[in-house]
């Protein structure tokens, strides 16, 4: 007999969920960081990646076009997908993945704020 068979369906579906949860996290932590570092340049592309992080961040205050995402290079379209496939099912927020990101996150809000 099949030892699996006898494993609690529930346990498995836990398993599985912090198996893809970890592999998610493994790709997404090293593309999280290069997403801030890029978001700290100059130029669209970093004004693009700054709102991204911003609506993970908060989306209700900082709702993003997605088709904005259309003129990233390719490498940090991947990154932004890696990152957001993280973030669906997230143990922390993005925030507290890197540090140092939240007083980012807040001096960016302050800093393009609507009036």
């Amino acid at each position: 007999m099949n030892p699996d068979a006898l494993a609690d369906p529930m346990e498995q579906d836990d398993t599985q969920w912090q198996r893809t949860q970890a592999a998610r996290e493994a790709a997404g932590l090293p593309a999280l960081m290069r997403l801030f570092e890029v978001a700290q340049t100059h130029g669209g592309q970093a004004a693009t990646v700054r709102r991204f992080l911003l609506g993970l961040y908060n989306g209700d205050a900082w709702p993003m076009n997605l088709n904005d995402l259309r003129g990233l290079d390719p490498s940090i379209q991947a990154d932004v997908l890696a990152v957001l496939a993280m973030d669906m099912s997230p143990r922390r927020e993005i925030h507290h993945y890197v540090a140092g990101a939240e007083a980012l996150l807040r001096a960016w809000w302050q800093r393009h704020a609507k009036p």
